[in-house]
């Protein structure tokens, strides 16, 4: 029996009279319905092997199927098993979620199958390997390296520094960057920046959550708000004209480097919006146009 988990960015259905599948298609996240259908093809093809049904699986079979893999040796360096404990809980989820779409039983649900899980998440228990954090004095270091000059070497740099600053401030994810939008920012007269996030891993039914980005006056090369504000009126400019950007790039840096950029450009002050008429483009109820990401 050949079961199939929806995928796709936007189901059919949504939306449509009845289309209750698209619905229910949407309540999973787009990347753990492709890790799902990898995690089932995989055991689908390792019951073939064997000689076993996939479907409906037996505790057993999904225990023997788990510890098989537990006990497979790791292919790199340093690693003595090839797959995590959470990698195995990964795919006791997908086979459960197979069954439960074809009408059978989970096996994962199964005696059988909770105690394999549990006595190799104790038998692989390792420490989490955790990356070193970019402190401050290292962040001033590499926003201060980015000394490009001219076009459009300057503009990436302001948009490197506009991510790595606002991101290291505000602690987001790198979807949660890509997803910003100049409708997202509001300008504060004390805390400088609220970032709406409509959506993140954490919030996947979209509650939404806002984070503050306050003014660095005593280290100014990390203030997320003047980095916003100057990406703002950059990417105006570069809507405008190249000779109208290349006038504002002047005015930011005024020598090559981003080292040598004041703390907030002239035209800005804590409560002002980004983009009125002194900023050096016209306003639209304190929304800029353009994406403060990299994709701008």
């Amino acid at each position: 029996m050949q079961v199939e988990i929806p995928s796709g960015r936007q189901p059919a259905g949504v939306g449509a009279p009845g289309g209750w599948q698209g619905f229910a298609a949407a309540s999973m996240a787009p990347a753990t319905r492709d890790a799902y259908r990898r995690d089932w093809t995989r055991f689908s093809s390792w019951c073939e092997h064997r000689g076993v049904r996939p479907l409906p699986a037996s505790p057993e079979t999904l225990a023997t199927y788990l510890a098989e893999a537990a006990s497979a040796p790791g292919l790199g360096a340093g690693r003595e098993w090839r797959f995590a404990p959470a990698s195995l809980a990964r795919w006791a989820a997908a086979i459960d979620r197979a069954h439960t779409v074809a009408g059978f039983d989970p096996p994962g649900r199964s005696a059988e199958v909770r105690a394999t899980l549990s006595g190799i998440r104790r038998a692989r228990s390792e420490p989490p390997k955790r990356r070193a954090p970019l402190l401050t004095d290292e962040l001033e270091v590499v926003v201060g390296a980015l000394r490009c000059s001219g076009w459009p070497g300057a503009v990436w740099a302001w948009r490197d520094r506009v991510i790595l600053v606002a991101g290291w401030v505000g602690a987001f994810r790198r979807s949660e960057l890509a997803a910003l939008r100049w409708g997202d920012v509001a300008w504060h007269p004390l805390d400088g920046v609220h970032v709406r996030l409509a959506r993140s891993k954490t919030d996947q039914e979209g509650f939404g959550s806002t984070k503050g980005l306050p003014v660095a006056r005593r280290r100014p090369l990390l203030c997320a708000p003047c980095a916003l504000v100057a990406w703002g009126r950059l990417t105006l400019a570069a809507e405008a004209s190249r000779s109208e950007a290349m006038r504002v790039l002047a005015e930011m840096v005024p020598a090559p480097g981003i080292s040598a950029t004041p703390a907030c450009p002239p035209a800005w002050t804590p409560g002002r919006r980004c983009c009125d008429a002194s900023g050096g483009a016209g306003a639209s109820a304190g929304r800029c146009r353009g994406t403060p990401s990299a994709r701008s």
